[in-house]
């Protein structure tokens, strides 16, 4: 009886290893049905939480007396300010630069602090301005209309890019997808896809189309070409500058296309 614990605990924990990596790899084989303009096949997936990838990730813009408001903890990405909000908004980046590509990331939002955070794409950091540079993806605790909007936060461009919505008017849910919902529980995390493909964009939440659209004309202009920014760069993650606020982020797993 005792010789046969080891092998049946080896059995057991192999089982298990073989049933989490199973989960993980169905989690990103449950893609939606993509345009016929992208293909699914043969995607090689990054891990950019993995041992290999983890070490590229930093804060930018923390200030010399500043707290962090960012970390990497057991695979989850943590951006608290729930503890003070810094003067100076903090980045959480990727060194590694993404051009086209499909996105997976699943996120989770805290409802009792209210507020904004965002995942930028194809976006630099100007240290001239002291801005990140590039389009954002929208996550949001508060006006959960929000969530899969795009903001543009180029220079000179700072604005809704899709949906549009007209100089002077307050974003509302009446520009969105009354689809969209939004786990706001600390047990549960909501699944984003964002796919790019050269000007279009394709952005999926819980399994649901929000938002769609070709920004090729607003990536093309002299602005965004200046900054190198809308056709290539890297994921950074922003945490609202004025509220205190708890985003957390895991799975983010990146196939170029």
């Amino acid at each position: 009886m005792k010789s046969h614990s080891i092998p049946l605990l080896f059995t057991l924990l192999l089982v298990g290893f073989y049933a989490q990596a199973s989960k993980q790899y169905n989690a990103l084989s449950l893609l939606p049905q993509f345009p016929e303009s992208i293909s699914v096949k043969n995607l090689k997936w990054v891990d950019l939480l993995d041992e290999h990838h983890a070490a590229g990730w930093s804060i930018i813009n923390q200030g010399p007396n500043e707290s962090a408001v960012w970390k990497l903890e057991s695979d989850i990405i943590i951006g608290d300010s729930s503890a003070g909000v810094p003067q100076n908004r903090q980045w959480y980046a990727h060194e590694t630069m993404w051009e086209d590509f499909i996105l997976h990331v699943e996120f989770q939002v805290d409802a009792s602090l209210p507020a904004n955070s965002g995942i930028h794409f194809r976006s630099r950091f100007s240290e001239e301005l002291g801005k990140m540079q590039g389009p954002l993806v929208a996550t949001d605790s508060d006006k959960i209309f929000k969530n899969g909007m795009v903001w543009d936060a180029a220079a000179k461009s700072s604005k809704w890019l899709s949906p549009v919505i007209p100089k002077g008017v307050r974003p509302s849910a009446e520009f969105t997808t009354d689809k969209l919902y939004i786990f706001t529980s600390k047990e549960k995390w909501n699944r984003l896809i964002l796919a790019c493909s050269e000007g279009k964009i394709w952005i999926y939440i819980n399994n649901v189309l929000v938002n769609q659209f070709d920004g090729s004309s607003a990536w093309g202009d002299e602005v965004h070409k200046e900054l190198g920014v809308g056709l290539k760069g890297h994921f950074a993650i922003e945490i609202d500058k004025k509220r205190p606020a708890r985003f957390l982020y895991r799975n983010f797993h990146v196939a170029p296309l």
